[in-house]
């Protein structure tokens, strides 16, 4: 190695250990966990069964975890025809809104944006649905229970009638450990 070459390359060695040590001295990520309003939605945390309200059929179940150090509420939702749909939760605290992003296998778009109540949570958006190529808008409620069952029901606005019509109406309950 020549000397020209050694006084180019030790400069930037040592750049490059001084870039790697002030990294490692930073403070851990923003966490979410602990900070305001990023809890509205932890009643819907769990491993739940989810069943038609009026006829208490089994619709599918459903799994909502925190994610991303409790920045993400994560839904995996498993249809009992075995269609899934995730959906993606997530709260602004500069304007105490929450938006959900769903996507299910089936090819429908859901975005709804709205604010977590003392009831629960409440919210409104447009869903597509990309096979038929319609979009119109839903509104959904999530209410949580004493006995820690939460309610969700869903109406969806007919462009037609301009009226809003039931679109889903489920109940949750904790799964049962081993529970099918």
């Amino acid at each position: 190695m020549t000397t020209l070459s050694r006084l180019l390359i030790a400069p930037l060695l040592s750049m490059a250990l001084m870039t790697t040590a002030s990294a490692q001295e930073q403070p851990s990520p923003y966490s979410c966990k602990g900070q305001p309003g990023f809890d509205g939605f932890d009643f819907w945390l769990g491993e739940w069964d989810v069943r038609e309200s009026t006829t208490g059929t089994l619709a599918g179940t459903n799994r909502i975890v925190k994610e991303e150090a409790g920045c993400i509420v994560m839904e995996y939702w498993t249809s009992t025809q075995g269609v899934t749909g995730r959906s993606m939760n997530i709260y602004n605290p500069l304007d105490d809104s929450w938006t959900q992003t769903w996507m299910s296998a089936n090819g429908t778009l859901i975005v709804l944006t709205g604010k977590a109540t003392p009831q629960g949570m409440e919210m409104e958006g447009p869903i597509t649905y990309y096979g038929l190529g319609v979009s119109t808008t839903l509104r959904g409620t999530w209410t949580h229970s004493e006995d820690g069952s939460v309610r969700q029901s869903f109406e969806q606005l007919n462009p037609e009638t301009n009226k809003w019509e039931p679109w889903f109406n489920g109940t949750y309950r904790k799964r049962q450990m081993g529970a099918r």
